[in-house]
């Protein structure tokens, strides 16, 4: 419910239909206030209401240690160790570093469906911030540093491909790191990169890794096929019959 972004209107709407374990979590935030309930309420209200939920549950929280390493049995956790020398075992261990790794990627897949396919220029804004820097995406070693370059790059190539697509074609995360295989896809019917429009189909893959903090992307290598993009809009001459890495040389 909470996640919903229910506004004020929208609340006074629900109160009546609000009950269980959610109704009691309210009430808990009227307690902080002296009242029977609170609708509205602080981020350390609701922080304090989970550590108290907690410990009457008895789920034991542990901050400030670091992870050691993990005993297991097959793809069962029996022990986490930390650098301290405790061991802890449960029934059951959630694994919080994989939630942030899906939340990550949910993010990736939210950065080229809008910003790419859809040319929404301001998730360019929401999604990488002023102090987000991306490698390897010109000709030369120049990097490319918060939204307003970024919107520089993507001018040039969609102004060359109107119709620019992103595929995502595989993607995986470890922490904080995203790598995604793309395929690059459109017409080339205008003039973004400096020559005339060839109305060519374009076609081109790359291999991306980000990093991301708090939801956002700090920062990104960028490995794709500049060369076959190039040839295929004209601006260089096409590869021939022979490969030249692939065919046998005398």
């Amino acid at each position: 419910m909470l996640s919903g972004r229910l506004g004020r209107t929208d609340m006074d709407r629900q109160q009546s239909v609000i009950g269980g374990f959610c109704r009691e979590f309210f009430e808990r935030a009227g307690g902080h206030y002296g009242q029977s309930i609170a609708w509205f309420f602080g981020p350390h209200v609701a922080e304090d209401i989970l550590k108290n939920w907690l410990t009457e549950a008895g789920v034991k929280v542990i901050f400030n240690q670091r992870l050691a390493g993990i005993d297991k049995r097959s793809d069962a956790i029996l022990q986490l160790r930390t650098i301290s020398g405790q061991g802890y075992q449960a029934k059951v261990f959630i694994d919080s570093w994989l939630q942030v790794s899906e939340q990550n990627i949910a993010v990736v897949r939210r950065w080229f469906e809008e910003v790419w396919n859809q040319g929404r220029e301001s998730s360019i804004d929401e999604l990488f911030p002023a102090d987000g820097v991306a490698h390897g995406l010109g000709d030369s070693e120049q990097d490319v540093h918060g939204p307003d370059e970024f919107r520089t790059f993507v001018a040039n190539i969609r102004g060359a491909i109107p119709d620019t697509h992103i595929d995502i074609d595989d993607i995986f995360s470890d922490g904080d790191r995203v790598a995604v295989r793309v395929t690059l896809r459109g017409t080339n019917t205008g003039h973004g990169l400096g020559v005339p429009p060839t109305g060519r189909k374009v076609s081109i893959q790359g291999i991306i890794i980000v990093r991301l903090v708090d939801g956002r992307i700090r920062e990104g290598w960028n490995s794709y096929d500049q060369l076959g993009l190039l040839r295929q809009i004209g601006a260089l001459p096409g590869a021939g019959k022979r490969d030249t890495f692939l065919s046998a040389h005398q």
